[in-house]
């Protein structure tokens, strides 16, 4: 990428403040108060990202993967602006993180692609979104009650919350099980696998049976709202009313949404669709050569911190862009 971005700070009006960046390709007129020229008519994407306190960027406060920024200038350099933004709760947002509930989610998302259609420069009828990981169910559900332009939908998912902590939950015991040493023979010899399935299956059945926004389990507070709307909540429906052009991405080294998942969204998406899987990618979108493990993830994703975005992934965004600007 050879090209420049001018990033503006904006803050977006709700209940409360969400604080974002919008960021535009150089050749993109700008004003003096800093916002593009009203003749401009640029299309935009807006991200929306995955689980988990993350800012606008994808960053937690104990890992910097900076994939939303990564992305933001792949798609800058495509010739679209970007909006991105800290969920409630996280980064220069306000309100409380682990008391917002799945549908607050979605209402603050509708409320962004709001701001964005309205913002100066920016054509309202060439508005995408992007979402990753959950984003990518945030962004069905929106299209359903705002439809845009477009989706990108990145390792999502077709199926409820509860199914995914389910498999996930089963590979890291799996893992654990099959671990040599001391370690996985007391774990084995103990039945830890069994025991942990129970008090998983016993927590999800309360957090269901409570009206609590925020539960403690032992130490820790856990946003028992927002698991709670999404264990209730199954993406088909929206995935169903999808018509908009679509791209649908997986990686197969993904160790948190199944890879397998990419044709299963397609095929319910009702629109003109592209789905793929690539090679030797996982969750953060950076390249994985050797064996994703679920219980080391997170310990390699701070690994891979400074690594760029996986070569395919951005000849794929930008080739269907491209295709997609043809077209009209």
């Amino acid at each position: 990428m050879n090209k420049k971005f001018i990033e503006e700070e904006v803050t977006i009006l709700t209940p409360i403040k969400i604080r974002g960046t919008i960021s535009f390709p150089e050749e993109i007129k700008i004003s003096p108060a800093g916002e593009p020229h009203k003749n401009a008519q640029c299309p935009a994407i807006l991200f929306i990202g995955g689980s988990g306190e993350v800012d606008r960027n994808e960053n937690h406060r104990k890992v910097k993967i900076n994939t939303f920024k990564l992305l933001a200038e792949v798609i800058n350099d495509a010739g679209l602006a970007v909006l991105r933004y800290d969920k409630r709760g996280v980064g220069e947002s306000e309100g409380n993180y682990l008391e917002t509930g799945f549908w607050d989610f979605v209402f603050d998302a509708e409320k962004v692609l709001t701001f964005l259609k309205s913002y100066h420069g920016i054509n309202p009828d060439k508005i995408y979104i992007l979402g990753h990981s959950e984003g990518a169910i945030l962004a069905a559900v929106v299209n359903q009650k705002n439809p845009v332009h477009g989706l990108i939908l990145i390792s999502g998912v077709a199926e409820s919350l509860r199914q995914t902590i389910k498999r996930q939950s089963e590979m890291a015991l799996w893992e654990l099980s099959n671990t040599g040493g001391l370690k996985g023979f007391l774990f084995r010899v103990l039945n830890l696998k069994e025991k942990a399935q129970k008090r998983i299956e016993k927590l999800h059945n309360k957090i269901l049976d409570s009206n609590a926004a925020v539960m403690r389990v032992g130490f820790k507070k856990i946003n028992a709202k927002w698991m709670r709307e999404h264990f209730l909540y199954n993406v088909e429906e929206a995935l169903k009313c999808v018509t908009c052009p679509t791209l649908v991405i997986a990686g197969d080294k993904d160790i948190q949404t199944p890879p397998e998942q990419a044709k299963t969204i397609a095929e319910l998406v009702k629109g003109k669709v592209q789905w793929h899987i690539i090679e030797d990618m996982n969750h953060i979108l950076r390249e994985e050569r050797g064996k994703p493990s679920i219980l080391s993830a997170f310990k390699r994703y701070r690994e891979q911190e400074a690594e760029p975005l996986h070569h395919e992934l951005v000849e794929l965004l930008k080739s269907w862009l491209m295709e997609e600007a043809k077209n009209e």
